[in-house]
């Protein structure tokens, strides 16, 4: 989460990561990959269940709930890191 909020607080760093580790030259391809990070990554990385996956491993009529733990995301929500986050850079 701290590196998502980087990601959108420090835009130029974020640049210059991408190039380096992506090993990419072109400032077009670069700002496409950084947009695309920035579009798709949650702030809040919350998970989205779904049946099917549930259903596909033999579990039917498992609640999702037991299948994974939103509990961290939700304290941290609640405590308000992800806030302090994006309030502090």
């Amino acid at each position: 989460m701290e590196g998502i909020a980087a990601l959108r607080q420090q835009k130029e760093k974020a640049l210059k990561v991408f190039a380096k580790y992506s090993r990419l030259n072109d400032p077009k391809q670069i700002q496409s990959h950084y947009q695309d990070a920035v579009k798709y990554l949650e702030t809040i990385p919350r998970i989205e269940l779904r049946e099917t996956v549930l259903n596909f491993m033999g579990k039917n009529g498992t609640p999702l709930e037991a299948f994974a733990d939103k509990s961290v995301i939700d304290r941290l929500v609640r405590e308000g890191f992800i806030e302090e986050l994006y309030n502090k850079r």
